[in-house]
């Protein structure tokens, strides 16, 4: 790479004899593109060389093959040149932030603390950036507490940071001999997450004795911390002001102070104060940092999962719902998706956020069943179905019948399971969903997260003609599950549902109908899709006489439901309905037996199909496993990086006051998310540095760095990772 100058807006030396200097840099961002950020001290604002420095800075966001066409000043507040800034400290978290020793507020020199040439005033100050060092928090924050103005001085600061943001601090103070300003000792203070200010400071070490010829400190000093407590090693004289011994010291971090958040007050509405003030007031704390605006404290849309009512903050956190300020009424309907299509290609099927698919309930008032072939306006042929996961013969866990006492299906709420939307499709429109058992008498500890993956590509036209569906299975318990199956049900009616056929090839994993009287013979149905990783093999690809085992009790039984994923006998098997004639039928799918222990995820998939004669059925029933095993990026262009993070949709989009991105992981990752402005500026950094694998909630709330509402318009998210890299539009609505 070579060695490249950071220093750009100083003349090289030797010209006027100015200095760059004390180079200090820290590491972040992502692993392919780091962000490098350099500080260092220049005096080229100095009438006198070697005088007047200022803290300077540089950074590269692409591992140091490019930076800056020029530096910028990092010591803003105070007039160029004029005091000597010393000893910076970059560090690193959610974005750069630096720490400096400056005399701005008095007068001195860079070794008062070794050399005590006359009355000084060093301070520590601190910066920091939420956009990568596009810009930088006005005016700096000072770190040292004592009176501005006493002649005291502050030097050598080191700073680290703890998991939740909290950035520690430790220095060299004399603010406790005024009258020699000679004795020095080690303080330190804390910036909580969210704090305008620091904490009060402590001393944390013994006062080091008084100079006499030398003292052993210079830069010898480090913190470094863990979750609660800063771990400091420092140099000192000692008991001999001639010789330096190395210290170690901790502190527990104080408690941050009470924060203000909105109080609701009878007749006065929303107070922002803290909750011992709140409580003087006769209010309801709503919580530290709940801002005023908008009101939490007038009615505004609750949701309680898909249910939605209009209640205030406090009212809806009673009740255990999701606020959102930006909604007053409930029509349409904001509380989550309850379902949605996929509409691209040859086929339509509706999938839920509850197991179901097709419709929302039997009443099919929501949702649009599967449609097929939407090419020559094809009819629905899907009554109901969805998801069974049966753990024994009386419990198999599923939504499908509205008659069905045990309808165990319901939306996760942790992680949050409404349907999310694929910013970027791949493949072309991508869902993701996730319910557990929860409605069940004695639910058994089962989440499923649900992907359905719908392609339409020129040039692939058979790809039209499935949709694909991808569980993933979870045991959330401490207990072993033994002989676990998963299966897809589906009752299809074509056309007339009393005159359906069907039949199933268990070599193909799959099960077919077809109406006896429609030309030109269109099937539907159903196919197991296997890979090479070794998932569940097929226990059953059946048909199911509707007039056996659904008309007696309006529903299915646990136990006949168990018996057709398991293949129990062979009255659960029925390969032909040629024996039987035309009547009502639905079908069956499964995979198993396997286990589940406690922790343990199983992945089991199946492509719901349509083709208008069987060979075109089977055809595209062929298409479908092969797009599966090749992965569902397999429609993307040859030169397309296949997908590893999921960026979902933001929920509301358009919004108005806060919107709420998903970012699934698919292991620990860097990533970067920003927002961006049309002209490709970023607003707000969202999310900077390594996280772990799986589901990321992130809010945004339309805001830039500065805490400025942005205006009405198109934005777009931006993520950036080590895995793969994706963009989404987003509009705010003023």
């Amino acid at each position: 790479m070579g060695e490249q100058r950071l220093d750009l807006g100083d003349p090289p030396a030797p010209a006027i004899g100015r200095h760059s200097c004390h180079p200090r840099l820290v590491v972040g961002g992502i692993d392919v593109d780091a962000h490098i950020y350099v500080t260092w001290m220049d005096d080229r604002n100095s009438t006198v060389a070697g005088s007047g420095y200022d803290i300077y800075g540089n950074h590269s966001l692409d591992g140091g093959t490019t930076w800056q066409l020029s530096d910028y000043r990092i010591d803003i507040g105070d007039q160029p040149g004029r005091n000597d800034s010393w000893y910076p400290h970059p560090g690193w978290a959610a974005g750069p932030y630096f720490l400096w020793r400056d005399v701005r507020n008095g007068q001195g020199d860079v070794y008062t603390n070794l050399f005590s040439i006359g009355p000084d005033e060093g301070d520590i100050f601190y910066v920091e950036s939420f956009d990568g060092g596009q810009t930088w928090s006005h005016p700096p924050l000072r770190v040292n507490d004592d009176p501005i103005g006493n002649f005291l001085d502050q030097s050598h600061p080191w700073l680290d940071f703890k998991p939740d943001g909290t950035v520690d601090v430790v220095w060299y103070d004399n603010r406790n001999d005024p009258a020699n300003d000679l004795q020095m000792e080690t303080f330190f203070a804390v910036l909580h997450p969210g704090a305008g200010a620091f904490s009060a400071n402590t001393p944390i070490a013994p006062p080091m004795p008084p100079v006499t010829t030398w003292n052993w400190t210079g830069d010898y000093i480090w913190v470094d911390t863990d979750a609660a407590t800063a771990h400091v090693a420092l140099t000192g004289s000692g008991t001999d002001p001639t010789h330096g011994d190395v210290f170690y010291t901790a502190v527990e971090n104080p408690e941050p102070p009470p924060q203000p958040g909105a109080c609701c007050t009878p007749g006065r509405g929303c107070e922002f104060v803290t909750e011992d003030e709140c409580l003087a007031l006769g209010g309801e704390f709503l919580g530290e940092g709940v801002p005023c605006d908008p009101d939490p404290c007038t009615d505004a849309v609750c949701c309680l999962d898909w249910d939605c009512t209009v209640v205030t903050a406090a009212e809806c956190r009673d009740l255990g719902g999701i606020w959102h300020a930006e909604r007053d009424d409930c029509d349409p309907n904001p509380c989550g998706a309850r379902y949605a299509d996929h509409d691209v290609g040859n086929c339509l099927l509706t999938v839920t956020a509850q197991g179901i698919v097709g419709f929302t309930d039997g009443t099919q008032a929501e949702g649009s069943g599967f449609v097929y072939p939407r090419a020559r306006q094809g009819e629905n042929h899907l009554f109901l179905g969805g998801l069974w996961v049966g753990l024994d013969s009386a419990y198999v866990a599923n939504r499908d019948y509205d008659d069905d006492p045990d309808r165990e299906w319901q939306t996760s709420v942790d992680p949050d399971g409404h349907l999310w939307i694929d910013c970027e499709g791949i493949p072309d429109q991508s869902m993701w969903a996730a319910y557990t058992d929860s409605a069940a008498a004695e639910p058994r500890g089962l989440l499923v997260e649900q992907e359905s993956w719908a392609f339409a590509r020129e040039g692939n036209q058979a790809m039209d003609d499935f949709v694909i569906l991808h569980y993933t299975v979870t045991n959330r318990t401490a207990l072993l599950e033994e002989d676990v199956y998963v299966g897809v049900f589906l009752d299809f009616d074509i056309a007339d549902y009393t005159r359906n056929l069907g039949w199933a090839d268990s070599s193909r994993n799959l099960v077919a109908m077809h109406d006896a009287n429609e030309p030109p013979d269109i099937h539907v149905g159903l196919r197991l899709l296997q890979d090479d990783l070794g998932g569940p093999p097929l226990s059953n690809a059946s048909l199911i006489d509707n007039q056996t085992f659904v008309y007696p009790q309006a529903h299915m039984l646990d136990a006949d439901k168990y018996g057709f994923l398991s293949a129990a006998g062979p009255q659960y098997t029925l390969l032909d309905t040629t024996g039987f004639g035309a009547a009502d039928y639905s079908v069956v799918t499964a995979a198993g037996p396997f286990d589940l222990g406690p922790g343990d995820t199983q992945a089991v998939s199946f492509a719901i199909i349509g083709g208008e004669s069987r060979e075109a059925f089977l055809q595209n029933a062929t298409v479908a496993q092969r797009t599966y095993e090749q992965g569902p990026s397999a429609t993307r262009e040859p030169e397309a990086v296949p997908d590893a993070v999921r960026l979902l949709a933001a929920r509301p989009n358009p919004f108005t006051a806060a919107t709420v991105i998903r970012l699934i992981l698919p292991r620990r990752s860097e990533v970067d998310l920003g927002v961006y402005d049309i002209a490709g500026r970023r607003l707000r950094s969202l999310l900077d540095g390594r996280r772990p694998g799986g589901v990321h909630d992130l809010r945004w709330d339309g805001r830039d760095s500065r805490g400025r509402r942005v205006q009405s318009g198109v934005y777009f998210l931006r993520l950036r990772s080590d895995l793969s890299n994706h963009d989404c539009r987003l509009v705010v609505i003023r």
